[in-house]
């Protein structure tokens, strides 16, 4: 029986090409790790938006200044603690991002050159590369109009 190799490094997929601060990146792979890392981080980002929204309908109730006191302290902690994880969650993002498309990372280039926004942006943007074109035009999707 003849051995048969398939290269899926060569098989078609659809690329995007981001730009930023005179680079550009062609992404052609987005690997599984990069997707459960990037919905582990948004899951995270809406739970700490909903303890802020908690936390601001529970100081509006709130009638003593020592009990709102400790209200605002546990949850700046709590913020503290994940604003200071953030940035590095999502270099983390990149640079596996980067290196799974063969693109040395370089952290330092990226804090000199990017910020939170850009980050996100490129991230979201690589994530969403292979549903870029996938949406039917609806006038496709009719008929000629008779039932």
């Amino acid at each position: 029986m003849a051995e048969r190799v398939v290269n899926l490094d060569n098989s078609p997929r659809s690329t995007v090409t981001l730009e930023i601060a005179d680079q550009s990146f062609l992404i052609r792979r987005v690997v599984t790790g990069a997707q459960q890392l990037w919905a582990a981080f948004v899951k995270e980002s809406v739970t700490y938006l909903e303890k802020i929204n908690a936390y601001q309908k529970n100081a509006a109730a709130t009638k003593g200044q020592k009990e709102l006191a400790q209200l605002t302290e546990d949850i700046s902690r709590e913020i503290d603690v994940f604003a200071e994880s953030k940035l590095d969650r999502l270099l983390g993002i990149l640079e596996l991002l980067l290196t799974k498309n063969g693109y040395v990372f370089d952290r330092q280039w990226w804090i000199d050159n990017a910020g939170e926004t850009d980050y996100r942006e490129f991230i979201m943007a690589a994530m969403l590369k292979d549903q870029e074109g996938t949406k039917k035009n609806k006038d496709e999707d009719r008929s000629d109009g008779t039932a």
